[in-house]
């Protein structure tokens, strides 16, 4: 099982909408706590910890660092704290002014579209991450696509909130997933999907259409790759975020199937067993017998 973990300067708390991805400058500060996050592509999840408290108090910290040594990283890291402690226009200031002072860096356009997004300005959002992907487009492992379209299906509408739509590519709705994607494709698709749903679940509880469809998508990518254990847990995930089609079902019956060996059922004919077992006990019997004779002769011999 793979698991990608970065230990970045990030604190973090829930959103009521859906998260974008936030990019933070300093790894870590002699001053400052430092925090690991953890997903694995296979089933995403990350834990992460940290208290209203602290992040008010680092808020305060990153502020006087840049006073002190006016370097624009660490105002950048005080604008992903604002967005952490629900200060979203707070934390939209800050970035357009170091966009102002020093335009064009990724993690000032990604961290304004994360802002927007929260606040529910999706169009916005979008213009953001789309220019965060145009300054950078190999960041978060090349998955920024799948954002883009997923801010555009919150734009047009639930119509676009399809596999088709939104990882551009569709699994079939028979009892199997079905793929013209080849295995670096299925593999490349599932390291993008697993990234930016690790991402989104840390902050999105359940329930949300988004994320139960893209759960559901990377249960079939699972499937198709024969990782039967990680299917199963994804599609349970998607149900929980809200999945409701019945083909959700079929899939996990087959995979339980498939994955719990099969137990002989057939009725025996009791009868046809219970007179074989008779004549084995009986035929046990006499061969016992005549053993005991042969033997019992063989040692009168030695001693008579």
């Amino acid at each position: 099982m793979k698991k990608l973990i970065f230990t970045i300067i990030l604190f973090m708390s829930s959103f009521a909408y859906g998260f974008a991805c936030l990019n933070g400058y300093t790894v870590i500060l002699k001053e400052g706590v430092f925090l690991t996050m953890e997903y694995r592509s296979e089933v995403p999840s990350q834990k992460i910890i940290v208290s209203n408290k602290e992040i008010k108090k680092l808020i305060i910290k990153f502020d006087s660092f840049y006073k002190a040594t006016k370097n624009l990283e660490y105002l950048s890291d005080k604008g992903i704290l604002l967005i952490y402690d629900k200060q979203y226009k707070e934390a939209i200031n800050l970035y357009l002014t170091i966009e102002k002072t020093k335009p064009n860096k990724y993690s000032t356009a990604s961290n304004l579209g994360t802002a927007y997004e929260l606040i529910g300005d999706n169009i916005n959002a979008l213009k953001w991450i789309k220019k965060a992907v145009e300054i950078d487009s190999s960041s978060h492992y090349r998955s920024e696509w799948i954002h883009i379209n997923i801010l555009k299906a919150k734009i047009k509408g639930n119509n676009l909130i399809n596999s088709s739509f939104l990882i551009n590519t569709e699994f079939c709705n028979d009892t199997l997933p079905k793929s013209n994607l080849s295995e670096s494709e299925l593999i490349m698709l599932h390291l993008a999907l697993g990234y930016q749903l690790g991402e989104r679940m840390t902050f999105i509880a359940p329930k949300d259409k988004i994320v139960a469809e893209l759960l559901f998508e990377l249960g079939n990518i699972m499937m198709l790759r024969k990782s039967y254990s990680f299917a199963i847990q994804n599609y349970e995930h998607a149900k929980e975020y809200g999945f409701t089609d019945s083909i959700i079902d079929i899939r996990l019956k087959k995979l339980i199937n498939i994955t719990t060996p099969k137990m002989y059922t057939e009725k025996v004919d009791e009868s046809k067993w219970s007179g074989l077992t008779y004549y084995l006990i009986g035929g046990g019997g006499i061969l016992i017998l005549l053993l005991g004779y042969f033997f019992r002769k063989r040692l009168l011999k030695q001693f008579y």
